[in-house]
């Protein structure tokens, strides 16, 4: 007998066991011979993805890598969570852009009920086969209350809101703030009320337009400067988003180049990943709002802001030690702090 999968109102899978006229979750219409083609019904009939550019990528082994090693700094929003109590049921988590899944699976494992969501047909792939007890979802983060409103006890999203305003969504592609507005809006119906937002992401630094200088050091060229500048989206005159070029770098002679501290940052720690992550890494703008931007955001959306603070990853300047130098009117300065993260309450009815 041949194997159907059926397709559940959230977008997840099953194998069905039922006949099929007796299956709760529809006749033939919802029936698929294999479970890529039950998500590409899903995405049709919600027509969420018209407009991701990510959606067909094939993501690379190194990106889950990256991921993957990012586990130990996501540990940082571990102790937001609410506590697992033994004989009630387990608090809902909802991780968006899960990734590689690993995240999502130490929740799991500590006995959360989790569903992992991620845009990328790759990663949901991934996830589906690395762990076959994960239920996973393919969807935009500003469809997160598409799975079920005031339903989970905390929404995790780490490392994924600066892709959200670097690649867009349904309604707008690149380097708008109204989609980070749209995602926090769904995230917020998606919580119940007192269920906490949790994010850990870039931070744009509060003097991000002074004036600062990057030079390459020995083993390390200017091409690869230029290379990122030619790639990413948001650089140097480039008419993307609702405000234009935000990258700005311009080579003084030498090894030597300038711009403000936001340009300089947004270069280097993509650098960091090596050039053969720039396909994806140079789309993408790892600092679009400052600490208290993301806040005021969050508040707006209706959003209390218990915690937040911003920190330098310890992995940047170890990796940047002899590769690039930051300067400021001509003297070394340490590198400014490229994360944060944020914890936001919904407030009960």
């Amino acid at each position: 007998m041949e194997t159907k999968y059926h397709l559940r109102p959230d977008g997840s899978t099953g194998v069905c066991h039922a006949v099929l006229n007796a299956c709760p979750y529809g006749g033939d219409e919802n029936h698929f011979s294999d479970r890529k083609s039950a998500r590409r019904a899903f995405e049709e009939q919600n027509n969420s993805f018209t407009n991701r550019q990510v959606k067909d990528q094939i993501l690379e082994e190194r990106y889950f890598e990256r991921m993957a090693k990012s586990m130990g700094d996501k540990a940082r929003i571990l102790k937001y969570l609410p506590p697992v109590t033994a004989g009630a049921n387990p608090p809902k988590i909802l991780d968006v852009g899960a990734g590689g899944g690993e995240f999502a699976k130490l929740l799991q494992d500590e006995g959360y009920e989790v569903t992992a969501l991620d845009a990328n047909e790759d990663a949901v792939d991934r996830m589906l086969y690395k762990y076959n007890d994960l239920k996973v979802v393919k969807a935009l983060a500003n469809h997160a209350h598409d799975l079920g409103e005031d339903l989970y006890d905390s929404v995790v999203c780490s490392s994924i809101l600066h892709e959200v305003y670097s690649y867009g969504d349904d309604v707008h592609r690149m380097g708008h703030i109204s989609s980070l507005k749209r995602a926090t809006e769904s995230f917020y119906k998606a919580l119940k009320p007192g269920g906490k937002l949790l994010i850990r992401d870039g931070v744009k630094p509060v003097n991000w337009d002074d004036p600062a200088e990057i030079e390459m050091l020995p083993g390390h060229e200017n091409h690869m400067v230029q290379k990122y500048l030619d790639m990413c989206p948001f650089s140097n005159g480039k008419a993307y988003g609702e405000q234009g070029s935000k990258i700005q770098l311009t080579n003084t002679g030498g090894k030597k180049w300038v711009g403000n501290l936001q340009s300089c940052m947004e270069f280097a720690y993509t650098y960091t990943w090596g050039e053969g992550s720039y396909p994806r890494e140079t789309q993408e703008l790892y600092t679009p709002l400052t600490l208290n931007e993301y806040r005021d955001l969050l508040s707006e959306t209706g959003f209390e802001v218990e915690e937040s603070f911003s920190y330098l990853q310890e992995g940047y300047p170890l990796n940047l030690n002899d590769k690039i130098r930051l300067t400021k009117n001509g003297e070394p300065v340490q590198w400014p702090d490229s994360n944060a993260v944020w914890v936001a309450r919904k407030p009960l009815e």
